[in-house]
């Protein structure tokens, strides 16, 4: 259910988009970057996907087949992802994230949750707690954009 009209008569939720992306920016660029943006998106998708083709992949990740098997070369270099026959159809190929995949994104993941929790520490009490109150919202948040990536309603 849309309801674009209450965010395009209120600025406030212009400002609030912004801070918000402000702030994923600032985490994002606050972790390693030993893989590439569209590698962990890749893996990502992969994670919660499961196998894909690499076909799936570039259209879900919205990169070209050619830019997406090279990032899934350097992502299988690294341990990462590995590929395998589809037993569906012997001549195709799935791509799918290894246990050394799964332990990257942990490690990733837990150092955003570390950053971003320090900087909700920062926040007076009253603060903190304002904005723990907006979780349900921000989870609901969270699914839609998780969804709409993978072209999922």
């Amino acid at each position: 259910m849309n309801h674009p009209d209450f965010t395009e008569q209120d600025p406030s939720y212009r400002r609030l988009a912004e801070a918000l992306l402000r702030l994923m920016v600032s985490v994002v660029r606050s972790g390693a970057r030993d893989v590439g943006m569209t590698a962990s998106l890749t893996l990502v998708t992969l994670d919660l996907c499961g196998p894909q083709r690499i076909t799936e992949l570039a259209a879900i990740e919205g990169v070209s087949q050619p830019s997406m098997s090279g990032v899934v070369s350097g992502l299988e270099r690294g341990g990462l992802v590995t590929r395998r026959r589809d037993h569906g159809d012997r001549r195709a190929v799935l791509v799918e994230i290894t246990p050394a995949g799964r332990r990257y994104l942990t490690s990733r993941r837990d150092s955003g949750i570390e950053t971003l929790t320090a900087l909700i520490a920062l926040l007076p009490r009253s603060d903190g707690k304002a904005l723990l109150a907006t979780l349900p919202v921000l989870e609901q948040l969270s699914a839609h954009a998780a969804r709409q990536h993978l072209g999922l309603p």
